[in-house]
This record gives structure tokens, sequence and C-alpha cells, in this order.
């Protein structure tokens, strides 16, 4: 810990805080923020790389540490390291970054993160209250016109997957037709995720499309389908 505050560290000194205890994850918290923020955003990034590597490393507790960081680069990084993470706290962390990060990157990659919770819920595979507060966040931010466009996006393809309530149909729907761009081309991909073949023709239709982000999306939405 203080090599990292000093910057003298390589890769692989990183791995030692692989399965940090609860008591080392503690000291690094309490050092954590008189580390300068270049070198905790390295720090990380090459734990994000070494977890990609091997699946021995595990830096959760880590990546907790980063979520609570002054910096919203660190916790968008941190955010994005944490896809393989399963603990059972993980939804709701992110549900509460999802609600008040003042950075709306971070809110849009907790957006993201969310998705293979809400297809835990879709497969009655969370706890029942935690489903609720998922769809119910989910299609709050979704609906909300004044949200950013792109935490908006990102909400709408996590939501879609959960069911095909008649309220997240019309998400769908309200977003295809809005003037932007990039929230039609989310909502074809929301199509795809729904797994709702009511979507097919419009999808297809998107084929056509000049934009060439909206050909990407039928595309993406196709397989989904598939």
């Amino acid at each position: 810990i203080a090599a990292i505050g000093r910057g003298e560290f390589t890769p692989r000194d990183l791995i030692p805080l692989s399965d940090l205890s609860r008591a080392d994850a503690a000291e690094l918290r309490r050092v954590w923020p008189s580390i300068p923020e270049v070198i905790r955003e390295r720090v990380v990034r090459e734990v994000a790389d070494l977890a990609e590597t091997s699946v021995q490393y595990v830096f959760g507790r880590v990546l907790r540490v980063a979520l609570a960081d002054q910096s919203a680069v660190v916790r968008q990084l941190a955010v994005a390291a944490l896809w393989e993470d399963e603990r059972t706290d993980l939804p709701s962390t992110l549900l509460d970054l999802l609600a008040s990060d003042p950075s709306q990157d971070v809110r849009a990659e907790a957006a993201q993160g969310l998705e293979r919770f809400a297809e835990s819920a879709a497969a009655d595979d969370l706890d029942d209250r935690l489903v609720r507060r998922l769809r119910d966040t989910l299609t709050s931010i979704a609906g909300n016109t004044q949200e950013p466009y792109l935490v908006r996006r990102r909400t709408l393809g996590s939501v879609a997957v959960m069911d095909r309530g008649s309220d997240i149909v019309q998400l769908i729907r309200d977003a295809y037709e809005a003037d932007d761009a990039g929230l039609r081309a989310g909502a074809v991909y929301a199509m795809g995720r729904s797994l709702d073949p009511g979507w097919l023709d419009v999808i297809l239709h998107e084929f056509d499309s000049l934009d060439a982000e909206m050909r990407y999306e039928a595309a993406r939405a196709s397989g989904e389908l598939a």
C-alpha cells in the first residue's frame, strides 16, 4: 500500500491486492484518499486488466474502495471492472450510484452494470424486494425525459429484459419515437433485450437505416431474438 501511494509499482506488484482481508481493505480505504488521483486511476485500470488475464485474481474489495473515490473517472472505471462480481451487495450499490452519483458517466456505467442483475431478476434468481427496487428505479429513470440521454439509454437496455409489462413496452416505444438518434438506437437494442418477437418487424426495418449505429443495434437485437 505504501509503494502504491508513492507510485512505485508494476502490475505484478498489485497481485497481493487480490482477495484482500477485511482488515487490509480497511487499511487501503483509510489511505486511499491520500494517494494522487492519477495513481488511483492507474491502480483501478491495472487491477481490471489483471482480473481479465486470470480468474484467480479477485479485486472486489479494492474496487469497492474505488467506488467511493472523489474522481468520477475512478468511480466509472471501478464500476466497469466489477462486471464479473456476483456478491449480493453489488446490485444495491449500483442502484445507489445510478440514482444519485453526480457524474452522468458513472450513472450510465452503473445502469449498464445492472444488466446482468436484471437478467437474474427475470430468471427469478434475486430477492423479491431487490427485484421491485431494481424495476422501479430502472423504469423511473428510463422514462424521465429530464435525465441525460446516455443514462436513459443504458437504463432502458437493462430494464427491457425484466418482463414484457405494458409500461416497459411503452418506454421502448417512446424511446424509439424520440428525437435523439442515440436514444432511438438504444430503443432498438432494448427491443432485442426484451426477447419479444413483436418487435421483429421494427428491427428488420432498421437494417435499411442510413444511420450506421441503428443498423448495428438492429444486428445486435436480431441476434438476441434469434
